[in-house]
Parts: structure tokens; sequence; C-alpha cells
């Protein structure tokens, strides 16, 4: 809704402009600690260190754990976890679905499924 004013010199009658709405965010954020600050107050109050990573280093005897190598290759690894994952969704799925349904799916997949002791006889 404008308002109408009239200018009083000129007697030209203008439209007031209304205040825009932005979607732009003014930064509220705050300057933290900082590192010699924070070093300062720890020794000065002697209190333990209780932020921090944990150490990654081995026993040269131990040689590189694959989880701390950079230079491992993960894909063996992502493989045997993803055939881990699909091996229990086949089990989860052959439980909810009839013996008749799992017989047809090892016959699909080529997989003879184990003899029972009334079928061995």
């Amino acid at each position: 809704m404008a308002l109408i004013l009239t200018n009083l010199k000129t007697k030209k009658m203008y439209r007031q402009q209304q205040p825009t709405i932005t979607s732009i965010r003014r930064n509220t954020s705050t300057i933290g600690e900082s590192i010699e600050a924070k070093v300062r107050r720890i020794r000065a109050n002697k209190e333990p260190i209780k932020d921090g990573a944990q150490p990654i280093y081995t026993e040269r005897k131990d040689g590189v754990i694959p989880e701390y190598d950079p230079r491992a290759d993960r894909m063996e690894r992502a493989l045997e976890q993803m055939d881990s994952i699909n091996k229990g969704h086949k089990e989860r799925r052959g439980k909810s679905l009839g013996s008749e349904a799992v017989k047809g799916m090892n016959k699909e997949a080529g997989n003879t499924p184990p003899l029972t002791d009334s079928q061995q006889s």
C-alpha cells in the first residue's frame, strides 16, 4: 500500500517507496577463541586437553594399518562390505518368500540348495 504524499514546494504528488524485503541474510557469527588464547587458558588453569583427534601412529613392527593408509585401496574393502550387505538382503528376502520362490531364485542363480534330511533318503 503506497502512500501518496504531496511535495509542498512543487505541489506535485509522488509515491513513497516501500522498503523491499530481501533474502540476503546478515552474517551473525562471532569470532571464536584463538589457538594462542586457548593454549594460554589451558596452561593457566592446568586443564586437561579434552578436544583433540585420536593419534593415528602405529608401531613400526605392526606396519601400516589400512585404515590409516592414504594410499590403501579401499575398493576391495568396499566390495566386501557390499557383498555382506547383499547376502543379508537375500537371506531376509528368502525368509519372507515361500520355499518355492527360494528354489526358483537358486535355480536362476545357478545355485543348488542344500539337501534336507528328507531329500537325502
